[in-house]
C-alpha cells in the first residue's frame, strides 16, 4: 500500500509541483496496466528497473504504483503485479 500513495513514490514525483515539472517525461515512462479500480480508474505498475533511461530527472530506486484515469492512457493487456 505504501508504494501506491503519493507519499510512497520516488521523491522526484511525490508532489504535484514536482510531477508537473516532469510531465513530458512521463510519456517515456515504462508502466504496466495491473487492474481496474473502478469504471474510470486503473492501477499502473511502474518498475524501477525498466525506467533507468529516464535518469537523472527520475530517481526510481523501487517499483511503485499509480492510479490513473482510464482515458488518460492507452492501455495494453493486464499484467500480474508480481511480473
Amino acid at each position: 500500500m505504501k508504494r501506491s500513495q503519493e507519499s510512497g513514490w520516488p521523491e522526484c514525483i511525490n508532489d504535484l509541483t514536482k510531477r508537473s515539472d516532469l510531465r513530458e517525461k512521463f510519456k517515456e515512462m515504462v508502466a504496466y496496466y495491473v487492474d481496474d479500480i473502478d469504471t474510470d480508474r486503473v492501477l499502473i505498475l511502474v518498475p524501477a528497473s525498466e525506467n533507468k533511461h529516464l535518469a537523472p530527472a527520475f530517481d526510481f530506486a523501487f517499483d511503485f504504483y499509480m492510479v490513473y484515469g482510464r482515458t488518460a492512457l492507452t492501455l495494453g493487456d493486464k499484467v500480474s503485479p508480481t511480473k
